[in-house]
């Protein structure tokens, strides 16, 4: 089941005032515990940096007080006298051994005191006789010591006693000799544990349940740590957090260790170049500031709580009781109960329940003359309050529309009504008007339908004339067209009759040169002589031949030639005829044309009577209807008379304003009555869409007059 918040009054007040305050708390707390956080880190970080660097000091101290103790050790004449290679050198020997064994059973924090040469050979040392001493010649920190400098070795593990051990080289100068490179003749090496460091210094720093110390070397390895396993075993160069451990320079930083959140703080000791740390978990570290921060938010929540309860009631008290007021005049006034007050005071809710019951008094005055119109009493004083009262203003303006729109009904009544009878009389003239002239359009349309009759006959006619004139045309075009092709063909004879004039030209020059060539024969014979009698006879029968053919040339030239001349002039005949059949021809198309146009006319004719036959028809119908129209206008015109006599009664029960009988709606002084601006009243539109802002004044000259002799302009 879902909670859901009634979002009333008191809740839209309290919970934005306590979503506020519990911001206010959170945001107080916040930056509270983060103030405080930070202090107590840096309290806690100065707490780290202090026990670190104490510790470190104290290291250092006892590195310097190591340092000042061998160098003194060095410089003993018996030690000095053993570094030298010579007979009183070798024979010291012996007693500088005893002398180390006894500084070695004297001072717990070293392992091995052993004297060397210059080479880094053995000569004298402190532990037990052939115990077995490898040669530190080849060491860096031997080479340092030869250089005039004490060398501290890096730590390490003792092959002999299992513990965390470094050794510090220092140089052996000749008994009063200046310390110089020159003067070194041996080195005194040391060889000392971490045990007095660890248990004094390192294992004794402690913070809380999960702080510790620890030591590490310059070369980053692990020399001394709560975790024996971890000695010499872990490098911090191979942590995330490496590097902020061997920094050049003491800091404090965070980190994460096998997945432990940590804090840790360094110093750096001097002369070994150690690190000496201080590391914690960060939830200890941090437990102060977390529980503040739990105790600010309990507080913030107990005030929270407090103030919110507080408010509450308060505010129910002080606002919620009079908007419950407020509310319930409201309802009634939704009811239209006008009778609700409300208590009044000096505060803004007092102030608001006088506003509200002035406004509910003005709604009863104007409920009052709102009775006052619906009984009919048009002379009610409105008054409006401000130029910002629209239901004033609104009121205002109803009555004086009303008082308008009463006045012109009651002079449109008396219109209507003389209106009325003006068109009863109309009416009734028009309807007798209306029969005459159905009369007059019967025999009209009798005349008509002879004349339409007379005209499709007419029409009938002229149809057949136009078809026979149109094959009269047909058979004017088709003579035309043979007398076309009888010309043709005497054509193609005369061309005949041309071209055998042409043959018979070629054979009357055949026989002339027949003729010629027969002569030319003859005379050849008659040189022959007797040889040429018979040839001569040939030649003579060609020539004969050749004479004959032509004579027969000339004479059927001659004919060719007169019957040329008679088909030329049929040729010429012909062309006259077919000119006159052409002329026949176009005289046909044109009586053919015309008789199409009388036909096309005549029809015309017969279908414009039809239409006005059609006409006459639908003026004869309409003209009835006008009859029965007007008879029922005039008694249309009686019922609106009638209609509106009563309206005038229904209208003479409104008191009206400037009729004189109107009295004061309500006795006693009244409010001064603020009438809207001419310029910002609502202008009112009547049902024409007329501007109906005041009174309309109907002069005589705008009556429509529906008399017998003005009724035809409308």
């Amino acid at each position: 089941m879902k909670f859901k918040i009634r979002w009333n009054l008191r809740n839209k007040i309290i919970l934005p005032i306590a979503a506020l305050i519990i911001l206010g708390m959170v945001l107080s707390t916040l930056v509270t515990n983060s103030y405080v956080s930070e202090a107590l880190i840096a309290v806690s970080e100065n707490r780290f940096a202090i026990q670190i660097n104490s510790n470190a000091d104290r290291i250092s101290d006892w590195l310097d007080a190591r340092a000042v103790e061998i160098g003194s050790w060095s410089g003993n004449k018996t030690l000095i006298t053993s570094t030298q290679d010579s007979f009183m050198g070798k024979a010291a020997r012996k007693t500088a051994s005893e002398l180390l064994a006894a500084l070695l059973d004297g001072y717990k924090d070293y392992e091995a005191i052993i004297l060397l040469d210059k080479t880094g050979t053995m000569i004298a040392s402190g532990a037990a006789a052939g115990e077995k001493t490898e040669s530190f010649g080849g060491s860096a920190d031997f080479k340092k010591a030869l250089n005039g400098e004490q060398g501290v070795s890096r730590v390490y593990r003792s092959g002999k006693s299992g513990k965390t051990v470094f050794n510090v080289f220092s140089p052996v100068y000749p008994e009063n000799a200046a310390h110089e490179v020159k003067n070194v003749q041996g080195v005194l090496l040391c060889t000392l544990t971490l045990d007095t460091i660890a248990q004094k210094f390192v294992n004794t720093i402690k913070y809380g349940k999960t702080g510790y110390g620890f030591l590490v070397g310059s070369d980053g390895a692990t020399l001394v740590h709560p975790d024996p396993n971890l000695i010499l075993s872990l490098n911090v160069h191979d942590l995330p957090f490496g590097e902020d451990l061997m920094a050049s320079q003491s800091k404090s930083f965070y980190y994460n260790f096998k997945g432990v959140d940590k804090f840790a703080a360094m110093s750096i000791i001097p002369r070994s170049g150690w690190r000496l740390a201080l590391t914690s978990n960060v939830e200890e570290f941090m437990a102060s500031a977390y529980k503040i921060r739990n105790l600010l938010g309990i507080i913030g929540f107990f005030v929270v709580a407090f103030v919110s309860v507080g408010a509450w009631f308060l505010i129910g008290g002080m606002v919620i009781k009079p908007v419950h007021q407020v509310v319930g005049l409201a309802k009634k006034l939704q009811m239209g109960d006008l009778s609700a007050q409300l208590e009044t005071g000096n505060d803004e809710l007092g102030q608001m329940g006088e506003a509200l019951n002035a406004v509910v008094l003005g709604m009863r005055e104007r409920a009052q003359a709102a009775k006052g119109i619906a009984a009919g009493d048009l002379c009610q004083d409105i008054v409006v309050a401000s130029e910002k009262d629209v239901l004033g203003k609104a009121l205002f303006d109803m009555v004086e529309s009303l008082n308008s729109v009463v006045g012109e009904l009651t002079i449109s009544g008396q219109q209507v009504d003389e209106g009325a009878r003006q068109i009863s009389d109309s009416s009734q003239s028009l309807a007798q008007g209306a029969t005459e002239q159905a009369s007059s359009l019967e025999e009209i349309s009798a005349s008509m339908s002879e004349i339409s009759t007379q005209t499709k006959t007419n029409a009938d006619n002229a149809v057949q004339a136009n078809q026979l004139a149109e094959e009269a045309r047909k058979a004017g075009d088709k003579g035309a067209s043979r007398m076309g092709e009888m010309m043709d063909a005497m054509s193609a004879i005369n061309e005949s009759s041309q071209q055998i004039a042409k043959i018979i030209k070629t054979i009357d020059d055949i026989a002339f040169q027949t003729n010629l060539l027969a002569l030319n024969a003859a005379v050849e014979a008659a040189r022959a002589g007797v040889h040429g009698k018979g040839f001569a006879v040939v030649a003579q029968e060609v020539r004969s031949l050749a004479a004959r053919s032509a004579k027969a040339a000339q004479e059927t030239a001659d004919l060719i030639e007169g019957s040329s001349h008679k088909v030329s002039d049929g040729n010429d005949i012909a062309e006259k005829t077919a000119e006159a059949l052409t002329g026949i021809n176009d005289t046909i198309t044109k009586v053919a044309d015309l008789v199409g146009e009388i036909a096309a006319a005549s029809n015309e004719q017969a279908q414009g009577i039809s239409q006005i036959n059609i006409g006459l028809s639908q003026i004869d119908d309409a003209t009835q209807q006008n009859t029965a129209n007007a008879e029922e206008t005039s008694a249309a015109a009686q019922a609106l008379s009638a209609q509106s006599t009563q309206v005038q009664a229904q209208l003479a029960r409104f008191k009206i304003k400037g009729d004189g009988a109107c009295k004061a709606a309500y006795s006693g002084e009244r409010a001064k009555t603020v009438r809207p601006a001419a310029g910002n009243r609502p202008r009112i539109q009547d049902g024409w869409g007329q501007d109906d802002s005041g009174s309309r004044t109907v002069e005589p000259n705008q009556l429509i007059a529906l008399d017998d002799g003005e009724f035809g302009k409308y």
